[in-house]
């Protein structure tokens, strides 16, 4: 198995889209607006596919952004996370607005080497934007969010039953459902 840090972003989106394919209906390469009004490209819109509509995933579009670790793995974290960030305050063609991001590779591949705490709190600093990550596994994917596994293609949605869907404006949390408007 290769190691997911040693792939360039090409590699890594095509094992990304080889990993998930069966279970979304992907865009790639979207062009949209952030909210200034700065033109913005995310790597992938997608759509559940109805079997996992089924099981518990929400209706909803999800965007994913892929970055290479490589060298100087931090500094390209940090770009990373800004990009999700812009995403998540941006509408895409047709007036798509992703109600959650994804990166891929996680955090642990751009921050793992400062240790556990530091990736922990970008994760939360993240979870707080409703920016998580997806891993793909040997037989399948996960995403996550800080607080804990979101969906599972092998065991279906996570226990936690707000993760990765509350807003935070300020430093309060408002509870809100996944209505996928853009479904």
């Amino acid at each position: 198995m290769t190691d997911i840090v040693s792939l360039n972003e090409q590699q890594l989106k095509i094992k990304l889209f080889e990993t998930l394919c069966n279970d979304f209906v992907f865009r790639t390469e979207v062009c949209g607006t952030h909210i200034h009004g700065e033109k913005v490209r995310i790597d992938y819109l997608a759509w559940p596919k109805q079997h996992l509509i089924n099981n518990g995933f929400p209706k909803v579009v999800i965007g994913i952004e892929v970055k290479a670790p490589g060298m100087g793995s931090v500094s390209k974290g940090h770009d990373l996370i800004a990009q999700a960030v812009t995403y998540k305050y941006s509408t895409f063609v047709d007036n798509i607005c992703p109600e959650l991001i994804f990166i891929y590779p996680g955090f642990d591949s751009f921050f793992g080497y400062h240790g556990k705490e530091v990736v922990c709190s970008v994760s939360s600093i993240c979870q707080h934007l409703n920016i998580g990550c997806v891993s793909t596994l040997l037989r399948g994917w996960e995403m996550h969010f800080a607080g804990g596994l979101f969906y599972s293609s092998m065991t279906g949605k996570g226990k936690i039953a707000n993760v990765g869907t509350k807003n935070y404006v300020g430093n309060a949390s408002v509870a809100r459902s996944l209505v996928g408007q853009n479904a």
